[in-house]
């Protein structure tokens, strides 16, 4: 068996799928897989360098963090104030602090840069897997998704937090995503604010 595929069938064991299942749609588990869960799954497949677009507090970077001891993570985020004066200066560098705060003691590097500035730092297949909680309108997602998919090593996994109706644009651009990129299978979390995911082959 190749390796794509045994990642596929490990993802399908761990959130309790049959490999029967039908192909070319979001495969969800058979119990309530959520993603919190991720982290484990990603410490059984051996992944020991992930990318976290979009961090905030730092909140999920560690449940990443704790579920693997020989984890390292980049942080990416610039922490900026939003368009819509929501988000001050002032208000996200209290943000970052906090997320250093919460982070220390852990291997991480922080990339305080936009998305799409930060990945030119990065050679392609360089990550494990890399997990996009950034900018949810359906460009700024189409346009993570292209550039940070790159990054990813063969048989690692790309994640996209928050694909539901209530974020469009993140549901749209990766319904678009892995329909244009024949992307088969892909898996989605059960929970109200769902995770998709998929192997890159």
């Amino acid at each position: 068996m190749n390796r794509f595929k045994e990642v596929n069938r490990h993802i399908q064991r761990f959130i309790h799928i049959s490999n029967k299942a039908k192909v070319n749609l979001p495969h969800s588990s058979g119990r309530r897989i959520n993603r919190k869960h991720l982290p484990i799954l990603f410490k059984e497949l051996g992944y020991n360098l992930g990318v976290e677009v979009g961090v905030r507090r730092g909140g999920y970077t560690k449940c990443l963090l704790d579920a693997n001891p020989e984890l390292k993570m980049f942080c990416v985020d610039p922490w900026g104030s939003y368009n819509d004066g929501r988000y001050t200066e002032e208000v996200q560098e209290g943000i970052y602090q906090e997320c250093h705060k919460n982070l220390e003691g852990y291997n991480v590097e922080f990339v305080r840069k936009p998305s799409l500035d930060a990945v030119r730092d990065f050679e392609n297949e360089t990550f494990d897997f890399v997990y996009i909680d950034g900018d949810h309108r359906f460009d700024g997602v189409m346009q993570d998704l292209i550039k940070w998919y790159p990054k990813v090593k063969k048989n690692g996994i790309i994640a996209l937090h928050d694909v539901y109706h209530g974020e469009t644009g993140v549901l749209k651009a990766v319904e678009a995503f892995t329909h244009c990129h024949k992307v088969d299978p892909w898996y989605i979390t059960k929970e109200d604010q769902p995770t998709a995911y998929w192997v890159k082959p």
